[in-house]
């Protein structure tokens, strides 16, 4: 058994154990009937309550937080064993500020390419792979392109040496070419610094898209696993 098998197990166990939770909640929920405790209007948030909301299918959601676009529409608070605590009215958009209605509609337009782009969380896991390796293709050019103008500079820095060993000024062509694939190698790096930032922001965009896909369709489980290393 490997190292990591304790962890894997642990893991699992406790996905399972909290699945398990909610669904018996959720159960409950749905034959016990409304019960109403009194609670204070200000104090939404309960330790040990699970919420039920509507996500952006519309279907109904048990779950032991409720992203904030949702919580906007409205929503339960249940008590652990499934009773009805408090209910929550949506939020009418007189009372929102245009910054949080630009937000929300934002996050409802991403919910909405998400949920049409990925039916599991191994397709993100294939996009993030395909987008990756275009990136990487145009990493492994540019330090190609660098190491040749490195080579090339080299070759004319010997040339200019043997004419000042002669006693002889090295000709302005030289110079001017020297220039040029100076220009030319920072541009290079320039670009692969773009690059190499731009493969950190896809890791990161597929992450937040997998973690996402996993609020709005908490049945897929486990995230993806990042096995690439930046280039």
């Amino acid at each position: 058994m490997s190292e990591s098998t304790p962890g894997i197990v642990a893991s699992s166990v406790s996905n399972l154990l909290r699945i398990m939770a909610i669904v018996a909640i959720a159960f409950s929920a749905l034959f016990s009937g409304p019960l109403l405790a009194q609670q204070d209007e200000g104090e939404d948030a309960i330790d040990g309550a699970l919420y039920r909301y509507r996500n952006a299918e519309g279907n109904q959601v048990i779950d032991f937080s409720i992203p904030p676009q949702y919580a906007d529409k409205g929503y339960d608070i249940l008590s652990a064993n499934g009773r009805l605590i408090k209910h929550v009215p949506a939020r009418t958009e007189a009372e929102l500020t245009p910054e949080q209605i630009e937000a929300r509609e934002a996050q409802e337009k991403l919910d909405a390419f998400i949920l049409r782009t990925y039916s599991s969380l191994e397709d993100v896991a294939r996009a993030r792979t395909r987008r990756l390796q275009l990136v990487e293709r145009e990493i492994s050019v540019l330090k190609s392109n660098i190491m040749d103008y490195t080579r090339r500079e080299e070759e004319v820095k010997e040339r200019a040496a043997a004419y000042q060993a002669s006693g002889q000024t090295p000709p302005e062509s030289l110079t001017q070419v020297l220039a040029e694939l100076d220009a030319q190698k920072r541009h290079a790096q320039q670009q692969l610094e773009e690059r190499q930032a731009q493969y950190r922001d896809v890791m990161d965009r597929y992450e937040r898209h997998a973690a996402r896909l996993k609020v709005l369709r908490p049945e897929l489980g486990s995230s993806i696993r990042s096995e690439e290393s930046e280039p």
